[in-house]
């Protein structure tokens, strides 16, 4: 029997799939092909080779304490994350994450343009101390969580939010000089007292207690200070977390140190509390993120920074103080007798017919793009005194999947993992 093969002048279909095989009559299978690897078709018909990259940095390179002048402790490293950090054209770098043996996460900082490993570090995460560098403590150490970080850059400083840890930073203090510093929870240090009041305030609380629940503090100073409630609400996860207490325009905040048990716990105090507290108030805001509970999503947009989707608010948005990336809450968004400025910190949530939590957060053009398990949408204004602008665009879905602009577009993973879609917008509406 004779045997006939086309002449294939042209790819353009690229790869098809299995059920079109056979289909002699398609043009789509005509111009097809079972598999094409390390190329990509051109519309012209032919091929062409997919660009490769760059080797820097080997492992085992990584590992030479004499050679990159930084402490010989991180071996038997797998790296399972790389990030860029693009200061300007002339100064870049390369965050690496992995995981060591011992299940500690560790971030190095490599200078691509003269071979300078910045800093090799142990991160910690939950409540810890963040005052020094080289930290070790128990924290995630999957794959699946190293993956699900997200981040945002603002000028020298980037940001990284996970639904388990502590939303953390790392800033370009001078070039090759970088250092992560966990500004957004309230952290005790190696001499067991935490930095100062403005890092209590860079960590948010929900809204004013409008239960019976009474709490009573042993003192409205100090440190070590006994505080109990007439229920049951504390439990390990409360502690490091900050807690504001509001009377009579008199606003305290704390941090709770440990927890005896549901009911009992004590607290240090960095705003001095109004003196009913003594004898007891119903007016205590309980933290917004805390061990278990901190946002998976971050976007710097317009001066301020986002961050978005807790476990217990899935689908609720946090923004800090107007070109004060580290302030979260003050004494007017606590006192609900004082003026909220256009420029205060606020919080809402994204309001549609179910409450889908949030996976990414872009910034793209004047708009965040929010992308959640049931849809999508923008925010055009985000203010302490007005409600927020925010819109609907589609109701696909997302994965939680950061998104990526390519020619302007912004590309994002359709629920289900299976589709990549596109936000266009028509800048005439």
């Amino acid at each position: 029997m004779a045997r006939f093969n086309d002449i294939l002048n042209s790819f353009s279909s690229g790869e098809v799939t299995p059920r079109l095989y056979g289909r002699t009559d398609s043009d789509l299978y005509r111009k097809g092909a079972k598999d094409i690897t390390n190329m990509y078709p051109i519309q012209q018909g032919g091929l062409r080779r997919r660009m490769g990259t760059q080797l820097v940095l080997s492992d085992s390179e990584m590992t030479s304490a004499d050679e990159y002048n930084f402490l010989p402790t991180v071996l038997d490293i797998e790296y399972r994350r790389v990030i860029s950090f693009v200061i300007s054209d002339t100064e870049r770098y390369l965050i690496l994450f992995s995981v060591d043996s011992a299940n500690a996460i560790n971030i190095k900082f490599y200078n691509p343009d003269n071979d300078y490993l910045a800093i090799v570090q142990n991160l910690l995460f939950g409540y810890s101390t963040i005052k020094l560098a080289f930290i070790n403590q128990e924290i995630f150490s999957t794959d699946a969580s190293i993956q699900g970080i997200q981040y945002s850059q603002s000028g020298d400083v980037m940001f990284f939010s996970h639904p388990e840890s502590t939303p953390f930073y790392i800033a370009r203090l001078s070039e090759n000089n970088l250092v992560v510093r966990q500004a957004y929870v309230s952290t005790r240090d190696i001499d067991n007292s935490v930095d100062n009041l403005a890092m209590v305030l860079a960590h948010p609380v929900k809204d004013m207690n409008i239960t019976t629940a009474t709490m009573i503090a042993g003192a409205v100073a100090g440190n070590g200070i006994t505080l109990v409630c007439s229920v049951d609400i504390f439990d390990s996860s409360y502690v490091g977390s900050v807690w504001a207490f509001q009377n009579a325009s008199v606003v305290g905040y704390a941090v709770l140190v440990t927890v005896v048990d549901a009911k009992n716990a004590t607290m240090d105090i960095f705003q001095n509390l109004d003196a009913v507290w003594t004898t007891g108030s119903t007016q205590w805001f309980e933290p917004a993120w805390r061990l278990t509970n901190y946002p998976r999503s971050v976007v710097a947009h317009n001066g301020s920074l986002y961050f978005g989707g807790t476990n217990e608010e899935p689908n609720k948005i946090w923004k800090s103080e107007d070109f004060d990336l580290f302030e979260f809450m003050n004494d007017r968004t606590i006192d609900p007798g004082a003026t909220i400025l256009a420029s205060d910190p606020v919080s809402h949530y994204l309001r549609s017919q179910s409450s889908n939590k949030i996976n990414w957060m872009l910034s793209h053009n004047n708009d965040i793009l929010v992308g959640t398990s049931g849809g999508e949408f923008s925010i055009r204004s985000f203010v302490g005194t007005e409600l927020p602008d925010i819109r609907p665009q589609s109701t696909f879905g997302t994965e939680n999947i950061p998104p990526v602009v390519i020619e302007g577009s912004p590309l994002f993973v359709q629920k289900g993992g299976k589709k990549i879609r596109d936000l266009r917008f028509d800048f005439n509406i």
